[in-house]
């Protein structure tokens, strides 16, 4: 470990399926900047989800006190699970996959990446067995249901 130790510096290596995150001066952190170094020292980052997320999202990241392995240098990786939830509840439509409040042609194009799918398949998605009861199969019942929110959007 260096002595005195080193500032402790904060990577983000990994980001959110179902959100956004955000550095302590509102700098949204992309893909393409990862691993993302949080500035200043700081050891903040603020997550938005998605509109229309329920369950839990995770990131990943890393603490690095510019030591020397074996006794400091960067951290194994951690991750943080966080458990999104609304208030009040919202009822998004069971077809928007991507959970941004509208089922539309990216949601369609995820259930056809599942058509005629069932469970144990590469292709299988559980989210598009829509139908009740859910039957572990991607099939014209889960169709049914999909084209009858097709267009639906809650604000």
């Amino acid at each position: 470990m260096p002595n005195p130790p080193g500032m402790l510096t904060c990577l983000v290596t990994s980001l959110p399926n179902y959100g956004t995150l955000e550095d302590t001066y509102g700098v949204l952190i992309t893909q393409s900047a990862l691993p993302y170094t949080l500035p200043d020292n700081t050891n903040t980052v603020q997550y938005t989800s998605q509109p229309c997320f329920i369950g839990q999202d995770s990131f990943t990241f890393q603490a690095d006190d510019s030591g020397q392995a074996p006794d400091g240098g960067l951290s194994n990786i951690a991750t943080v699970t966080i458990d999104v939830q609304t208030t009040p509840p919202l009822n998004p439509p069971a077809a928007d996959f991507q959970y941004d409040c509208t089922v539309d042609y990216i949601d369609f194009a995820i259930f056809s990446a599942a058509w005629l799918s069932t469970a144990g398949q590469p292709n299988f998605n559980p989210a598009c067995d829509i139908a009740e009861p859910n039957d572990s199969t991607i099939d014209l019942a889960d169709l049914v249901v999909f084209c009858r929110q097709w267009l639906t959007s809650i604000e």
